[in-house]
């Protein structure tokens, strides 16, 4: 390791949390305002099409470039416009089906190239016709379950199937353990989907909902998570960014309207966070994608102009300061050339993960014993953030100087 000018240990007395984040309007989705549209992200790109507006069931579709804040019109799905469909991307391309197309529920699939800017048509969705069920992808592969369909016992549906994009054929899988829902939010964070939030009529006491499934690609397993801390609703939205996942938006249980609020959840401890609220109207049946450690949310329905075409991109902060919850954290040296120590004297850290100073993170190790020395050589000069979990999945964030 390099010469250091100086050694210092920093024991932090307090402890520090990622702050809220930044809300930061963006340029208008170009085509018309509406709901029930859906979206991805392949590559640099986010695209939202579909969906249902003044001019009724919709089959144009956008791509928006970030580093330039535009949209450009692409390709229309080849097929009648539809709304209440899904999609998701899987590698370089995306993928959108189902639906409603303003006169029956379908059953289509069409996989888009960016590439090409084509729409290929794939094998039908095996589980029937089917609107507002949930989505996610996950390596190679895409899921779709539950939602309202024709083939489902009164409309309400649980069951689960999974695409290989590869093979072009869906596969049955263990049906949804948090038994028939629609209007619930799917997401998926490295290898594991999620599904959270939702409506289900067939066991209303209440029928929305705030819990959270976990599954397993690899065992095929159902396992519920912490609830969500908002509350109960459906319409919710958001994106992933690393080993976060942040939900919110949505119409709540309780009748005060259309929701704003945001949470984070992280999947190593299992916890929620607050973080800044929506910072547009609050709305439900949006758009969510992820481009580049950033997540972006646009469209859906805020009852006041109703329909809504704007579009906001959300950047994790650096940090803040919270109450104590991982004390006596030492990192040393600091600042740091090629190595870093990592040592706690009152709770066994289980996880360190280093975030830039955008908040992006850019290095994760779980550890089993401590102090642990981490290699640090790869990143360049400058200020950092080291986030470590506890056994008690408790977490704390020091700052770290990469010389």
């Amino acid at each position: 390791m390099k010469s250091a000018a100086f050694w210092l240990i920093v024991s932090l007395q307090i402890s520090v949390c990622f702050a809220q984040g930044v809300w930061t309007q963006k340029a208008d989705f170009a085509g018309s305002a509406r709901m029930y549209s859906v979206g991805f992200s392949v590559g640099n790109f986010g695209y939202i099409g579909t969906g249902q507006s003044g001019a009724g069931c919709m089959s144009d579709f956008w791509e928006y470039d970030p580093s330039v804040n535009i949209w450009s019109p692409k390709a229309s799905l080849i097929s009648p416009g539809r709304y209440e469909a899904v999609g998701f991307s899987i590698g370089n391309k995306g993928y959108i089906g189902l639906g409603y197309n303003c006169t029956v529920r379908i059953k289509d699939f069409w996989e888009y190239d960016p590439g090409t800017d084509t729409w290929t048509q794939k094998a039908d969705f095996d589980g029937g016709p089917r609107a507002i069920a949930f989505a996610f992808s996950v390596g190679s592969k895409g899921y779709v379950g539950a939602g309202y369909g024709d083939s489902c016992t009164n409309g309400k549906c649980a069951d689960f199937w999974e695409y290989d994009s590869a093979s072009n054929l869906w596969t049955q899988k263990a049906g949804f353990n948090g038994l028939p829902r629609y209007w619930a939010f799917g997401f998926s964070v490295g290898s594991k989907g999620y599904v959270t939030t939702g409506m289900d009529t067939v066991n209303p006491n209440p029928p929305y909902k705030k819990d959270l499934w976990e599954y397993d690609t690899t065992t095929d397993v159902w396992v519920q998570k912490a609830d969500f801390p908002g509350m109960k609703r459906f319409g919710a939205s958001g994106f992933s960014l690393g080993t976060n996942a942040y939900v919110g938006l949505g119409l709540d249980s309780i009748g005060i309207g259309y929701s704003g609020d945001f949470y984070r959840w992280s999947q190593i401890s299992n916890t929620w966070t607050p973080i800044a609220n929506f910072a547009g109207t609050s709305r439900f049946q949006t758009v969510g994608f992820s481009i580049n450690g950033k997540g972006y949310i646009g469209t859906g329905y805020d009852g006041a102009p109703s329909l809504t075409s704007t579009f906001w991109e959300y950047t994790p902060s650096s940090i803040g300061i919270n109450e104590p919850s991982l004390p006596m954290v030492t990192l040393f040296p600091n600042p740091a050339d090629d190595l870093l120590m990592v040592n706690s004297s009152v709770v066994s850290i289980r996880t360190v993960e280093i975030y830039n100073i955008s908040g992006a993170k850019v290095h994760s190790i779980n550890i089993s014993n401590q102090p642990t020395t981490i290699d640090i050589s790869f990143l360049q000069g400058g200020v950092y953030f080291v986030e470590t979990i506890g056994s008690d999945n408790k977490t704390s964030v020091a700052k770290l100087v990469k010389r």
